[in-house]
């Protein structure tokens, strides 16, 4: 006849099978927290200098030239430098037809003549123009948003 493993050995043999599967989740969690807690702090850095942006839209010019021209006047009134990445451009009206513009595709005009900078950089407590070529319509309203490198924007509706 045969006999059964006795209970001690079989609570040491369950023992060892749970130190080992806890072991295993122990070290595989830590290194996940790990790299959860690197990008949560990159992600609040970058949270905290996107509140620190802050602009404002001051006027919209329509130039009824060749080509059509819509020039964005844009204000820098937060405590750091801004980027700015895209102007967007969308007619409010049934047909709708909407202009999506990146830094390429703008020229600008700055009063911070002493600032270096590129030409999407509008330095703290200065105001730029973009000019970005746009077939409007006389007489048409325009939902205008400028918008950060970061994410922040700034809106405005203008008639042409």
């Amino acid at each position: 006849m045969r006999k059964g493993v006795s209970p001690v050995i079989s609570t040491l043999l369950m023992l060892a099978m749970v130190v080992a599967f806890g072991t295993g989740i122990m070290i595989w969690s830590g290194g996940s927290l790990s790299t959860f807690s690197i990008s949560q702090g990159l992600f609040l850095q970058q949270g905290a200098e996107s509140v620190k942006e802050r602009m404002i839209v001051e006027f919209v010019e329509f130039q009824n030239t060749t080509p059509k021209n819509v020039v964005v006047h844009v204000r820098n009134v937060g405590e750091n430098d801004i980027k700015i990445n895209t102007i967007t451009i969308v007619e409010l009206s049934e047909a709708s037809t909407a202009g999506i513009f990146e830094s390429a595709d703008m020229t600008a005009q700055t009063d911070c003549t002493d600032v270096t900078e590129s030409d999407e950089e509008v330095a703290k407590g200065c105001w730029k123009s973009f000019t970005v070529e746009y077939d409007f319509n006389t007489g048409e309203v325009y939902k205008i948003t400028v918008i950060t490198t970061n994410g922040n924007k700034a809106i405005v509706h203008a008639t042409a």
